[in-house]
């Protein structure tokens, strides 16, 4: 069976390819608003939180490192994050607590950024 080729068929058409949009990923993860729900920024690229700890996240396997991170409020929303680790020296050293910084989001990390 294929699809309907009459003349009067253009609402079936339209509606079938409206229902099957639905199927593919890409469309419903940008239509549904689930992704900009589960993402701690909101879906902006900036966001400026609190200090609340520093903390040692392991690295993966076959490292055995122990990456220099903070624990980080947000402000916007309150939501928790831990940031990534950061290639600057800073994030431990010259961080204090309840300080607040500036968070950098690109892909999947989320770096802290020096700019205040």
């Amino acid at each position: 069976m294929g699809k309907c080729r009459g003349l009067r068929t253009a609402r079936k058409l339209r509606s079938h390819r409206r229902d099957q949009k639905w199927h593919n990923k890409q469309y419903k993860k940008a239509h549904l608003g689930t992704a900009l729900k589960a993402n701690p920024f909101g879906g902006a690229s900036h966001a400026k939180g609190i200090v609340l700890e520093k903390v040692g996240v392991e690295a993966k396997q076959p490292n055995s490192a122990i990456r220099k991170c903070v624990r980080v409020q947000l402000i916007k929303n309150g939501k928790k994050i831990t940031s990534d680790h950061s290639p600057f020296p800073w994030p431990r050293s010259s961080t204090e607590l309840n300080q607040c910084k500036r968070l950098c989001g690109h892909s999947s990390n989320i770096n802290l950024v020096c700019i205040d």
